[in-house]
């Protein structure tokens, strides 16, 4: 997975477990996980932050392989956190269906 910085306002944390993606930032303000995008022959999604004017792409999170396209395709399970003042967002890519074991260890 490669991560593309946009803007540097976010830390953000990317683990790869077996067969899924989990995204966690944490920020005081509205976090969200965009739809996937494909253009270019890239498959990617972007983490983005709520301002005044409307959101802004902090991050692109691009696909280097069939499998982690077909994550990023999938659907993502989505949860907020209160820590003090901030929030943790994670987002939760799984194993897609179809996808053999061969193909996740590939």
């Amino acid at each position: 997975m490669l991560i593309r910085p946009r803007a540097k306002i976010v830390a953000l944390s990317l683990r790869m477990p077996p067969g899924e993606i989990v995204i966690r930032a944490w920020h005081d303000g509205e976090l969200a996980l965009s739809r996937p995008v494909e253009a270019g022959g890239e498959v990617w999604r972007e983490v983005r932050v709520r301002e005044r004017w409307g959101w802004r792409t902090l991050y692109d999170l691009v696909a280097e392989s069939a499998f982690e396209e077909a994550l990023l395709r999938g659907r993502a399970q989505f949860e907020r956190v209160q820590e003090d003042s901030r929030v943790c967002y994670t987002w939760r890519l799984g194993k897609p269906r179809g996808v053999s074991d061969r193909e996740v260890d590939g």
